[in-house]
C-alpha cells in the first residue's frame, strides 16, 4: 500500500477495526520499565515534517492533559512515519488554511521558513527520549523547532541542543536500528498520519478537536477498566 500524506480527520470505530496493526507491534518508543501497568496506552503515529501531525498532536496533548488532570493515567507509545520528501501542504491556499487552524490551538506554522529535513534522526531522538520518560515533550519540541523556529531537525547539532532542553541525555547512535525497522513497517502498512489508536480499538486519523480526543480517551477507559 502506498503511503499517504497527512489528513484532516477520520474515525475508524472498534466495530470496523477490531485490531489496528500497530497495536500488535512492540513500539520502539517505550516509557520507563517501571511505568505503571495500569496506565492506559495510546499508540501515536506521526511525522515531524507533517503539518497535520503537528496540529493533531498539539490537540492530543491538550486532551491528554485534561484527562490526566482528572486522575487518568496514560502511556503514549510513538511510532515513526516519513512522508515522501516534499509532500504536505504545497499550495499557498492550503498553507494559509493550515496556519489559521493551527493558530487557533496556539501552534505557529511558519511554512516560509521551514527547513526541509530527513526526519529519521528526529524519530530516533523521540525513541531515545522515551527511555527517559520524555517522549511526549520531545515530540512537541521537535514540532515547534521544525514548524515555528525554522530549525533543521535532521542536523545532529540541532537535535543535541533540543535534547538538552528537554532533559534527554544525547546519544548519536542509540535506537537507530529499531527506528529504521519501524519506518520500514510503516511504509509496508501505509497510513495517513497522524494516527491515534486508543485502547478500546478506536482509531482516529488526522487533527481531531480536543473534545473529541478527550471523549475517546474516556470511552477507552470505560472499556478497559
Amino acid at each position: 500500500m502506498l503511503a499517504q500524506v497527512g489528513t484532516e480527520r477520520s474515525v475508524l470505530t472498534p466495530a470496523l477495526v477490531p485490531m489496528h496493526p500497530l497495536a500488535t507491534r512492540n513500539a520502539p518508543y517505550r516509557l520507563n520499565p517501571d511505568e505503571s501497568e495500569t496506565a492506559m496506552k495510546v499508540d501515536v503515529v506521526l511525522d515531524i515534517a507533517c503539518a497535520w501531525s503537528a496540529l493533531g498532536y498539539t490537540r492530543f496533548q491538550k486532551a491528554a492533559a485534561r484527562f490526566r488532570s482528572t486522575g487518568g493515567t496514560l502511556r503514549v507509545d510513538f511510532h515513526p512515519f516519513q512522508h515522501v520528501h516534499g509532500l504536505g501542504p504545497s499550495t499557498a491556499l492550503r498553507m494559509e488554511r493550515m496556519s489559521r487552524l493551527a493558530a487557533q490551538d496556539g501552534l505557529t506554522l511558519n511554512f516560509d521558513t521551514r527547513v526541509p529535513a530527513d526526519t529519521f534522526e528526529a524519530h530516533r531522538l523521540i525513541s531515545l527520549a522515551a527511555a527517559h520518560d520524555r517522549a511526549e515533550a520531545m515530540a512537541a519540541r521537535l514540532f515547534r523547532a521544525h514548524f515555528t523556529e525554522g530549525r533543521d531537525v535532521g542536523d545532529h547539532a540541532v537535535l543535541k541542543a533540543l535534547a538538552r532542553e528537554v532533559g534527554v541525555p544525547w546519544n548519536r547512535h542509540a535506537h537507530a536500528g529499531e527506528t529504521r525497522d519501524d519506518l520500514d513497517f510503516a511504509r509496508r502498512f501505509g497510513v495517513a498520519v497522524p494516527v491515534f489508536h486508543f485502547a478500546d480499538g478506536t482509531t482516529y486519523t488526522g487533527a481531531h478537536p480536543v473534545d473529541d480526543l478527550l471523549e475517546a480517551l474516556h470511552n477507552a477507559l470505560r472499556v478497559t477498566v
